[in-house]
């Protein structure tokens, strides 16, 4: 149940919305750095609308061992109950109008609810409830799906007593919404116009009423399932698929970074679908469907029409459950998956030993289930996911680019396929090289300067050497001490001759203040106190400036 597209052997999964594509990986021989490509594939996928029914099963949590019943509550359902529900028409197989299927199912169902607890619309009203069942019976944190089987009242997950009769009106039947909704019977002869549709009852994952606090069964909360009604159909199209790869041959590099619906330039280049015409029952017989040739039209054998997308024939996948003989996707797997999917998922898995798609077992998977069951509009994502996911496990693409065309052939074209491939280059965003820029620029205009200075001799390195021999703190002192022994421009070589032998030492004295009221004088560092020592007399010459410091008393 990722979120994103996979790809496993044979297929190509799209996890985000459903479906999948039939494909023998290939991938080129030399991708270089990576490559990336189009391909149109084979694609089938689900196709679901939901209606609610307006009603809600709820139950509360109120201590720790202690048996809360189940209620269902009317939310409008019961109330609000349509008189008339919408006609289908099946003479067009492009338009399977899932969603009246969908509405004319609910309307159904409720009615049958409603005769199951002797109800009527003048007894009943908004906020109602009615008994389901304790915990003991019913699982709390799941979702239920189950499909109509025109025997009677039904809910997911939760039982109901077979033996009562309805009461309603005067009649003593049940109204049966499986044959209404689906449009066809098991005696039905099979054919193109005879869609495969699967019609039920969806009830969500449970919500925490009156807040979005944690999806824990704790005590003290109060919990609402909402009921859905169904419909789905399984449709094929051709889809263009773009893949990826980083440059290394291996599978696991794979990717597909998009799914798009092929578009055609005008009808004649649409492909043209076919379904097997066996004569036979639908009970009887898995009719197989594809894509075929022109030629093949008018094919005595075959139900053909050319549109972008084909709705599958019915057959009797709709009754069957799922098994290794049922891996033909171009049969029967399509519609037993769909039938598989209408099931009690927890009894199922038991049964079966197939995934438990309740999320009773898989929190994460619960989870999802929660977020996805807050509408009707989001509702049958959580139909096509399962279903897609079933799918995925049952079958897989044997054909490639490579089994297409054979020399020789006129598909030997098909085998060539337009790759981008991709090479390593290295560029450099300039707006990172500004403080470079701005750096060059000054020192341009520093250098062309000093060229300037130096063509017209207004500036050169002797001048340079003159002005560093000048700020020499040794020659400097020398210089000032002595500045008529030697001229200040002299040479380095005559000044170290002449005064390089000179000793200079520097150190500090203290004068003494008069002394404060404290009965302490105060000492002040006197920086004017040095003795300067001549290289020829020891004795030193002192020299002292007094330091005057004002006193004010407090």
């Amino acid at each position: 149940m990722n979120d994103r597209y996979d790809i496993i052997a044979g297929l190509v999964v799209d996890m985000t919305t459903g479906g999948i594509g039939f494909r023998n990986h290939t991938i080129p021989s030399d991708s270089g750095d990576g490559a990336e490509w189009d391909e149109d594939l084979l694609w089938i996928e689900p196709e679901t609308a939901c209606v609610n029914t307006n009603l809600t099963v709820d139950f509360a949590i109120t201590g720790i061992n202690r048996e809360e019943p189940f209620l269902l509550t009317d939310r409008g359902g019961f109330t609000n109950l349509a008189r008339e529900d919408p006609l289908l028409d099946r003479t067009d197989p492009a338009q399977p109008e899932l969603w009246k299927r969908a509405y004319r199912g609910a309307t159904l169902s409720n009615t049958n609810l409603m005769g199951y607890y002797n109800e009527t619309h003048e007894k009943t009203r908004l906020g109602k409830s009615y008994n389901l069942g304790t915990m003991t019976q019913i699982q709390a944190n799941r979702i239920g799906l189950i499909d109509f089987i025109d025997t009677g009242p039904q809910l997911p997950g939760v039982p109901l007593d077979p033996n009562i009769k309805l009461n309603v009106n005067g009649t003593s039947e049940w109204l049966k919404p499986g044959s209404a909704t689906r449009g066809f019977v098991s005696s039905d002869i099979a054919n193109i116009s005879n869609i495969a549709i699967q019609t039920g009852m969806l009830l969500g994952a449970a919500s925490r009423v009156g807040g979005d606090g944690p999806l824990r069964l704790d005590p003290g909360t109060n919990w609402s399932s909402p009921l859905f009604v169904c419909a789905s159909s399984v449709r094929a199209s051709v889809k263009t698929v773009s893949f990826r790869i980083n440059g290394t041959s291996l599978l696991s590099h794979l990717f597909v970074t998009n799914i798009t619906s092929k578009m055609y330039p005008n009808e004649a280049s649409k492909p043209l679908w076919a379904v097997e015409d066996t004569g036979m029952e639908i009970r009887d017989v898995a009719p197989s469907w594809g894509i075929v040739a022109d030629r093949y039209e008018n094919a005595p054998a075959l139900w053909t029409r050319r549109a972008d997308k084909l709705y599958l024939p019915a057959g009797a996948g709709h009754q069957a459950y799922l098994n290794d003989d049922h891996g033909e996707a171009g049969a029967i797997a399509p519609q037993a998956a769909l039938s598989v999917t209408y099931s009690d998922a927890s009894v199922l898995s038991t049964v079966t030993g197939m995934l438990d798609y309740s999320g009773y077992t898989n929190y994460p998977m619960f989870l999802k289930w929660e977020h996805l069951s807050k509408s009707a509009t989001t509702a049958p994502q959580i139909i096509n996911l399962i279903w897609t996911d079933i799918m995925a496990n049952f079958v897989m693409g044997a054909r490639s680019h490579l089994s297409r065309g054979r020399v020789g052939t006129p598909d030997a074209e098909s085998a060539n396929v337009s790759v981008i491939t991709f090479k390593r280059r290295i560029r450099y965003d300039l707006r990172y090289a500004i403080p470079a820029l701005v750096f060059l620029v000054v020192y341009l205009i520093g250098l062309a300067s000093s060229m300037l200075l130096l063509v017209s001799r207004r500036a050169g390195f002797g001048l340079l050497r003159r002005l560093l021999n000048q700020t020499a703190v040794g020659r400097a002192v020398t210089m000032d001490r002595n500045p008529d022994k030697l001229p200040r421009d002299v040479k380095t070589k005559i000044w170290i001759q002449v005064m390089g032998g000179e000793d200079i030492g520097i150190r500090k004295r203290y004068a003494v203040g008069p002394a404060s009221e404290y009965g302490k004088p105060d000492e002040i560092p006197s920086p004017s106190m040095e003795t300067i020592t001549d290289g020829g007399d020891e004795s030193p010459i002192q020299e002292k400036r007094e330091s005057k410091i004002e006193v004010t008393e407090i």
